[in-house]
């Protein structure tokens, strides 16, 4: 049996004709005539009785025509909702944390969506924030600190632990402290994230705990940002201690008391997340396993894009006839003796 062959069936049954079923498919009599004919030999089935001008159903003929016109109409419905599911199909909108979105969410995303086949929207918003828009359900899953007050009322998943410490340049006053108190920073002008940021809420409460009034000198959402301005010498900030990790430029000094916080996934109560997040999990774990590397990958983008603007200039000098013999060399990313503007065919 094929829906083709009850196609041709029911059409029969509702003109009453062979002839005027075929006109309606544009199709020859002998093919509905076989069709039909293969049906009751299948099933073993007098689907007809023949008149002298007209057709009409036996008693089994009836039972089978309501049960056809159902799976055709059943059919139907499943062409309609699922034919453009692949246009129709809504992104898995992801909430992910300023500080660490610029560097390792471009290729874990990538990498997650060619394995799955699912499509994400990215958001970038603090935690608190997240955790809002989670509960609005305008976010599926968020990324996010997981030290508020109400998380039992969650799903989540915790995916790691880890402390903070208190970030200054090599030059800072504080550079060589084995340890920093709440009490030693009074006055000191200190780089902050934003005020949704549950590591922000953490850090003033500690200060105004210790009586000390946070001397903020900028909020920023950015952790590029932040690195920029301690390594300019004069502010500090608080970092998560994976994230500061091996230094080149600046200090990490631990908080005494320490100060720790659990990093992990909060989402929504959509069937279809329960079954998608063990997959962000399994693939958004490595950015919390590599973070120790992330001040070394830092820098190797500060090298690429400065390379790329003196690329850039090199070729409007040698496009102008400024220069007719260049050799620049860089060690370690250009063989040695090659020059560098073979770089810029």
């Amino acid at each position: 049996m094929t829906l083709t062959q009850l196609e041709y069936f029911c059409m029969v049954c509702r003109y009453h004709s062979i002839t005027r079923a075929a006109d309606a498919l544009y199709v020859s009599q002998p093919t509905i005539s076989t069709s039909i004919r293969d049906l009751e030999k299948e099933f073993h089935l007098k689907l007809f009785n023949h008149g002298k001008n007209r057709i009409s159903l036996t008693k089994d003929g009836e039972a089978f025509y309501q049960k056809a016109e159902y799976i055709l109409r059943q059919t139907q419905e499943l062409y309609s909702d699922f034919s453009n599911i692949e246009e129709n199909r809504h992104p898995l909108r992801i909430g992910i944390p300023p500080m660490i979105s610029t560097v390792f969410f471009p290729r874990v995303t990538d990498q997650f969506q060619e394995q799955y086949n699912i499509p994400i929207q990215l958001l970038e918003y603090g935690s608190i924030r997240a955790r809002t828009l989670v509960d609005n359900e305008q976010l599926d899953v968020a990324m996010a600190n997981m030290d508020f007050y109400n998380l039992d009322k969650y799903n989540s998943y915790v995916m790691m632990e880890d402390r903070y410490v208190y970030c200054v340049s090599r030059t800072h006053r504080y550079a060589g402290e084995k340890g920093i108190t709440m009490e030693m920073l009074k006055d000191e002008p200190i780089i902050l994230f934003n005020t949704d940021s549950v590591q922000t809420q953490t850090v003033i409460t500690r200060l105004r705990s210790a009586g000390i009034t946070p001397n903020v000198h900028m909020y920023c959402s950015q952790l590029v940002t932040v690195l920029n301005f301690v390594r300019g010498g004069k502010c500090g900030a608080f970092l998560y201690s994976s994230l500061a990790a091996n230094p080149r430029d600046f200090v990490e000094i631990p908080i005494t008391p320490e100060i720790t916080s659990k990093f992990g996934i909060i989402y929504c109560s959509y069937p279809a997340v329960f079954f998608i997040v063990p997959l962000i999990f399994h693939s958004f774990s490595p950015i919390l396993l590599c973070l120790r590397q992330r001040d070394h990958y830092l820098e190797q983008v500060t090298v690429r894009d400065n390379l790329h603007i003196a690329l850039l200039q090199l070729r409007q000098a040698l496009g102008n006839g400024q220069s007719q013999s260049v050799a620049l060399h860089m060690a370690g990313s250009v063989p040695s003796g090659e020059p560098l503007f073979q770089l810029l065919r």
